[in-house]
């Protein structure tokens, strides 16, 4: 292995990494808002008793399809 400088890792290795972690950190807190509203309308269904936990055979897309009617979406 070539003997690599501190200078020479931090350029050619722990500066792009750290970059990857905060775009892939980015695109994540992206995606947790779009749905957060989805989520919490979900939350408040369960709450008020109008919803029972969603069987696993599609009962996801149902209380998803569900919290975005009660939205207005």
């Amino acid at each position: 292995m070539p003997n690599l400088t501190n200078r020479t890792l931090e350029d050619k290795v722990k500066r792009p990494f750290r970059e990857r972690c905060r775009q892939q950190n980015a695109a994540f807190d992206d995606y947790r808002a779009s749905h957060r509203p989805v989520v919490d309308a979900v939350r408040r269904l369960v709450h008020d008793g109008q919803l029972a936990a969603p069987t696993v055979a599609g009962g996801r897309l149902a209380v998803c399809q569900r919290a975005q009617r009660d939205l207005g979406e």
